[in-house]
């Protein structure tokens, strides 16, 4: 792809304005979590790792994550410490 001078600096200040909203809402999301709170859902997981929800589900059935389930409606919650450990292998 042929981009501009011109047509760059826009391109890079939406990825930039991207990644920092990215970056704050991690930072966010640490800061809210306490040791009994450490868990988040299946959504909040895959923005939290930035990728796909579909990505969550593939990694529990390959076993790599094991959701918590709640009590009466049986929603998955997913350990942050887990979430951390799961590119790092």
């Amino acid at each position: 792809m042929v981009t501009s001078k011109k047509n760059a600096t826009p391109l890079l200040d939406q990825l930039l304005n991207e990644l920092a909203a990215t970056l704050v809402e991690k930072v966010r999301i640490q800061q809210e979590s306490t040791p009994d709170t450490a868990f988040l859902s299946r959504s909040r997981a895959a923005k939290y790792l930035d990728v796909h929800p579909s990505l969550i589900n593939r990694f529990v059935r390959e076993g790599k994550l094991h959701p918590v389930r709640t009590s009466e409606n049986g929603n998955a919650r997913y350990r942050i410490a887990e979430l951390n450990s799961i590119f790092q292998e």
